[in-house]
Parts: C-alpha cells; sequence; structure tokens
C-alpha cells in the first residue's frame, strides 16, 4: 500500500501547458478528514480535477493516463493521483524507469535553476509499499520520508492504480520562503510497458520539459484559499472575541464593519455588543471595530 496528497477548488479542468500559467491554481482548504488509505473515496476530494495529458517519449500503452486532486489543512497537503493503466512494470535496475507517480514541490515561488531548500521530487513506484527515493535541496529527502506524519498508499485495480499522499507542510517548507499560501508544483506519471528496462512515456500537468527534477523553473503555480497563517479566533485586539457564529465585543461598539478578504463589506452594525456571523459563507475576513481591527475564518 501507497500514501497520497490532494488540493480542491471549485469544479474546472485544467489543461497542460508548456508554460508556468500566470493564473494559479486554486485549491481549497479540506471540507474534513482525509484518511490516507489509497482509496480517494472521501468526499472531501470532490471539487477540482486536473487531467495529466501531456505526453513525452513513446507512446506506451495507449490507455496510460491519469489525474490528480489538491487539497489541504493546517498542517499537510494532500494529493489524489488515479493512473490508468493495466500493465504496470517495475524496472529492476532504476526506480525513475518504473512506473510510477512523481511529485514535485517549490515551497518558495521564485524560479531556481538549481534545488534549492523546499524544493522536492518524491516518486513512489506503483509496485513498492514505500515511497521509494526522491531528492530536495538540503539533502534531508530521508527526513521528510521519515516524518511520521508523511504517508501514501495506493489500491490496485484491473485498470490502474490509486495514489494518496499525505505531506507535512513544516517538512516541505524547510528553509524556503514561504508565505503561508502560495507554492508551485508538477507532478508526472511515469509508464513502463514491459517491453524493456525503461519508460516509454511519461504525463506533466504543468509541463513536460521534463525539467521539474532538478529546477523549478516550469513548475506550475498553486495557491490556497486563504493563508495558513489565519485561524479560526485569532483576533489580535483584545477588545474583540471571536466566536464560533458571532463577534462579542468588551464595551458597546459605536461602529462595527466586516469585510471580505477583497475588501467588500459584508456586514455593518451600530451601538452593539455583539454581532452574527452565521450569514457568511466560508471564507477569511476583517472585522473592524471602533478602529480596532482582527482577522478571522469561517469553516
Amino acid at each position: 500500500m501507497f500514501t497520497l496528497l490532494t488540493a480542491i477548488a471549485a469544479v474546472a479542468w485544467v489543461s497542460a501547458n508548456t508554460t508556468t500559467p500566470t493564473t494559479p491554481l486554486v485549491i481549497s482548504h479540506a471540507k474534513g478528514e482525509i484518511n490516507i488509505d489509497g482509496v480517494g473515496d472521501e468526499a472531501t476530494w470532490t471539487g477540482i480535477t486536473a487531467v495529466v495529458p501531456s505526453l513525452q517519449g513513446a507512446a506506451g500503452d495507449a490507455n496510460f493516463g491519469g489525474e490528480f486532486k489538491l487539497t489541504y489543512d493546517e498542517n499537510n497537503i494532500y494529493v489524489l493521483v488515479t493512473v490508468n493503466d493495466a500493465t504496470p512494470n517495475q524496472d529492476g535496475s532504476s526506480t525513475w524507469q518504473s512506473d510510477c507517480v512523481e511529485l514535485f514541490f517549490a515551497m518558495d515561488t521564485n524560479t531556481h535553476a538549481s534545488y534549492q531548500a523546499g524544493d522536492w521530487q518524491i516518486r513512489k513506484i506503483a509496485s513498492k509499499s514505500q515511497a521509494d527515493s526522491g531528492v530536495d535541496g538540503t539533502g534531508s529527502i530521508k527526513s521528510l520520508l521519515a516524518d511520521p506524519r508523511f504517508k501514501v498508499e495506493q489500491t490496485d485495480a484491473a485498470t490502474g492504480y490509486v495514489q494518496e499522499w499525505q505531506l507535512p507542510i513544516d517538512s516541505l517548507v524547510q528553509g524556503a520562503a514561504f508565505d503561508g499560501q502560495n507554492f508551485r508544483f508538477d507532478i508526472q506519471l511515469a509508464d513502463n510497458d514491459g517491453t524493456g528496462n525503461e519508460r516509454t512515456a511519461q504525463r506533466f500537468w504543468n509541463s513536460n520539459a521534463d525539467n521539474q527534477w532538478n529546477q523549478t523553473t516550469n513548475m506550475g503555480y498553486v495557491k490556497m484559499e486563504w493563508p495558513l497563517a489565519v485561524k479560526q479566533a485569532i483576533a489580535k485586539a483584545s477588545s474583540i472575541r471571536i466566536k464560533a457564529n458571532s463577534i462579542e465585543f468588551a464595551k458597546m461598539a459605536k461602529e462595527v464593519n466586516v469585510y471580505s478578504i477583497t475588501g467588500q463589506l459584508m456586514l455593518k452594525a451600530r451601538n452593539v455588543n455583539a454581532i452574527s456571523t452565521s450569514a457568511l459563507k466560508s471564507g477569511v475576513y476583517f472585522v473592524v471595530a471602533d478602529g480596532e481591527k482582527a482577522k478571522f475564518v469561517i469553516k
């Protein structure tokens, strides 16, 4: 069995590009607990599906292809990968020549011509029970794989296999300048159809330049729907108390305004000791009460 990571947003299809997209793939916060069992049947996975259509190399199996999903919470990034390949094979001399899934992360969104801290290539062979190998900018891939929070599980079917990954965010970040919301990502599916000890096809999401294994130039951009630094009830103003469905004030507030993260006025009240937030949808908000400001999240 193997373990996997994933993230989600509004329903959409994402096509492969040969250059980095200017618009990031926006992923949603997980709507519930993800059980890393390689099945991928949680309702949490409902949402964006990104096909992996780019093809590099020989044709490989006619049915070779796949898709992935991403989601996250305050602690982990999750990836769900579904691969269509009825004949996965392992190359006895090389992990990267075998049927496998490779994940690429850069937790600093700058372009790096060579791997630095927070840049990763993590590989999972389709026929083995552990994440097999990988590289990163600090030489600490073993520490990531040894992290008890790191998980990867796989289930097999006649038509292919499914992997689920759980990747601890702080282990991925290492010394990178992660802003708590944006990172770079790509995924590669490798096909070994058994005709020789080598890959016969490769599929990528963002770019088939095939240099993601040692640089971040052609990785795509991913944006979390709200920053990790934002927590429920993190009011910084002592007179503002964030509750599950309301905001309370230590003394009567003469004027209260609640704004969305984009600056849209959502709620307004005067001369109140509390205001209900039950009508707000999931998202990040700011409350301003008599000049004091606090940030809060509706989940």
